[in-house]
């Protein structure tokens, strides 16, 4: 391949099928080499432009998409020698930035997602108070009036109706009880949403090439470490992790209350 081949946008069905086949064919050899012979035969960068070119392809002709297609799963299957830990969410690989574009959208999108985890969360705390009416209707309707609500002013929180559609509860009612029964200060916590919306500080470290691991603390005990595995199970390596003396098998903090379980995700290297 080089970097002359035709565009995905120019190619017929059949040239498409036939490339996104052989591309998939060539990364998934690529993945066994590196997730089970620990043995790749490629950088990280050709690595990288083979599975943007399939991804690509794919997303020209959607049709092409394939439930055993390397753009669908992350890493291999664990191996036998290990037992498995089901991941409690996905642990999937990170994406690609190759332009200020790339970067751009990034942002783009993390602001909107931070918007509307706002959004749910005040949503079920609002559910929790009032409860549950009208299913999923109600639930569409309210986190619309919420993202109205944050994105405009703190006047319109005494627009949302968190009980019954015909007797408004005013955002006065509203605070109180979020103040009186839960955690955290809403009017806080929309300030923060209305001031995020342009700021958002990154932290940006270079990406080492070692083993993505989960590690899960309950009550501040260490009790699992896991590889990522296929993104859904991985290898238990707890033993194995226990051994890194970077890694704590006890979490310790004078100031902020450590949850009942934690889970943090992050690169073993070397």
């Amino acid at each position: 391949m080089t970097d002359t081949i035709k565009a995905p946008e120019l190619m017929t069905k059949d040239e498409a099928r036939a490339e996104a086949k052989r591309l998939a064919a060539e990364i998934n050899e690529h993945n066994r080499r590196y997730y089970t012979e620990d043995r790749p035969v490629i950088g990280d960068a050709e690595y990288d432009r083979l599975m943007q070119r399939l991804l690509k392809i794919e997303a020209r002709f959607p049709a092409l998409v394939t439930p055993d297609s390397p753009t669908q799963r992350v890493g291999a299957a664990p191996s036998r020698e290990f037992k498995t830990i089901t991941h409690s969410t996905p642990m999937l690989s990170l994406a690609n930035a190759f332009s200020e574009k790339d970067l751009r959208d990034f942002d783009r999108r993390v602001k909107k997602n931070l918007r509307e985890s706002r959004s749910i969360i005040v949503a079920e705390n609002l559910e929790k108070l009032y409860g549950k009416k009208g299913g999923k209707t109600r639930r569409t309707r309210l986190l619309s009036s919420i993202k109205k609500a944050e994105t405009t002013s703190l006047e319109e929180w005494s627009k949302i109706l968190p009980d019954d559609e015909k007797e408004p509860a005013f955002y006065s009612e509203v605070k109180e009880r979020l103040a009186s029964e839960l955690s955290f200060d809403l009017d806080k916590a929309i300030e923060h949403v209305l001031e995020s919306n342009n700021e958002i500080e990154y932290v940006v470290e270079p990406k080492m090439d070692g083993s993505a691991i989960e590690l899960v603390y309950e009550d501040g005990e260490l009790v699992t470490a896991a590889t990522r595995g296929d993104g859904t199970t991985g290898e238990d390596v707890t033993a194995n992790i226990k051994t890194i003396k970077t890694i704590p098998h006890k979490l310790e903090s004078s100031k902020t209350p450590i949850p009942p379980r934690l889970t943090i995700r992050g690169e073993v290297f070397i």
